[in-house]
């Protein structure tokens, strides 16, 4: 009989390569030990982090797999909300003058 993983099989998001590396850097992992982490090349990880090639389904479950057991934050947010971001951030000051 297969046993079968509790975390759902998720889509990475379009943004899945600044997740990496942010996630990577917070935890204070090389692109090395992540992809070590994760029974993956290094060049997969580093292919992750320059957009040319989004995680499979099966490895951004390792991932939030990793982060879970080892209770560390895996840094997701939705499109909508990076959007906004990027819209609040660029955004013109102004200011009053005097």
């Amino acid at each position: 009989m297969r046993r079968t993983h509790s975390l759902a099989v998720v889509e990475p998001p379009p943004d899945a390569g600044h997740l990496v590396r942010a996630f990577r850097q917070q935890i204070g992992f090389t692109e090395e030990e992540l992809a070590h982490a994760l029974g993956i090349s290094f060049s997969t990880v580093s292919r992750w982090e320059n957009g040319r090639m989004k995680p499979s389904r099966l490895a951004w479950q390792g991932l939030h797999q990793l982060a879970a057991e080892n209770g560390w934050p895996l840094l997701v947010e939705s499109s909508e909300d990076a959007r906004e971001r990027r819209i609040v951030s660029q955004r013109p000051t102004t200011r009053g003058s005097a």
